[in-house]
């Protein structure tokens, strides 16, 4: 089915033949994404909404067929286990997460079910992503309507699509398999296909943060920009984690921020790669979350760093002496770098 052509690499389609290709085509062209590197989990039962709602970062109850939303998981101290979207069909909502994290977030939120009526299973709906400039047209060939701006939803034949935050049209599309394969083949002559790394890469340029298993645990909301993304709800009430998440805003002072980087290296940055500045001498400033390569070779990276050494300009990956690192401007706005523009 979708998997026709893929490279697999750790179980996850890679790409479809030429990663280059691929990226190059996210960056300018048109591109259909496989994303069975994310689970469709169901989260359905009588008392559904209320225990999500009791969980979540986000307002569930603003969830219904014409939106989704970005929400996280965190854990006592505020800090992020999982990153997802959520989305409603039928009477169940659906989480899609990439797969790495599945586990560790229905467990934790198995916890806490006690005697709520609440099942969680994983979903046989197939989960694709659509990227370009001529994506709507394309869509506007095959579906009455189309979701506008960033988290509105539309179903139609069995099919949910949600336009998401970013560079260019951006959608993500679930559905039963049957829908979404006939989708893909009618489209596959009008667009590349392309694999984990070409739509990550995206994500990466359209600052929309990848939680990663070496990332779990290591931010709160703020520092991955979660709510400039309307991913939290500061008025819905209680979750894990809700009081130092409402105290970053309210009283603290955020010091760190995720930030687009760009740098020439000649091997990909893991994530947790450490970023210096002169100005903490061999103390860290910012750690890698997630880097693909870019189309003209470079590297591009999302960082969460030091708000300070962002606004100096002078940061390096891995050590001191590193390779420099130049930090591109996200499609939304840093409230903390936005203080320093003359007005």
């Amino acid at each position: 089915m979708v998997a026709s052509g893929a490279f697999i690499e750790n179980g996850v389609i890679a790409h479809f033949g030429n990663l280059a290709t691929e990226i190059e085509a996210m960056a300018n062209n048109n591109c259909m994404a496989d994303l069975s590197h994310y689970s469709v989990m169901e989260v359905s039962g009588d008392d559904a909404t209320e225990f999500l709602q009791g969980q979540l970062t986000n307002d569930i109850k603003q969830i219904d067929a014409k939106h989704s939303q970005l929400s996280a998981y965190c854990t006592p101290k505020g800090r992020i286990l999982s990153i997802f979207r959520l989305w409603k069909r039928d009477d169940s909502y659906l989480l899609t997460l990439p797969s790495e994290s599945k586990e560790a977030l229905i467990s934790r939120l198995r916890m806490y079910v006690l005697r709520s009526k609440v099942i969680f299973k994983e979903s046989e709906l197939v989960h694709i992503g659509l990227a370009g400039p001529d994506i709507p047209a394309l869509l506007r060939n095959r579906f009455e309507q189309l979701p506008q701006s960033a988290d509105e939803s539309m179903a139609q034949d069995d099919i949910t699509i949600t336009r998401i935050a970013g560079i260019g049209p951006r959608f993500e599309v679930i559905g039963k398999e049957a829908g979404i394969t006939a989708l893909w083949e009618s489209l596959k002559p009008e667009v590349t296909q392309v694999g984990s790394h070409a739509w990550a890469w995206g994500d990466i340029v359209s600052g929309v943060p990848i939680i990663t298993a070496e990332s779990s645990e290591a931010f709160v909301p703020q520092m991955v920009n979660l709510e400039l993304l309307n991913g939290v709800n500061f008025k819905k009430g209680c979750y894990p984690g809700q009081e130092i998440v409402a105290r970053t805003k309210y009283l603290g002072k955020l010091k760190q921020r995720m930030f687009h980087g760009r740098v020439s290296a000649d091997a990909l940055p893991t994530p947790g790669t450490s970023l210096y500045a002169p100005e903490f001498n061999d103390q860290p400033a910012g750690k890698v979350m997630h880097a693909e390569r870019a189309p003209d070779g470079k590297i591009d990276l999302l960082v969460v760093a030091q708000i300070n050494s962002v606004r100096h300009g002078d940061m390096s990956l891995g050590s001191i002496t590193g390779p420099g690192i130049e930090f591109v401007k996200l499609p939304y706005v840093i409230p903390e770098l936005e203080e320093d523009t003359p007005s």
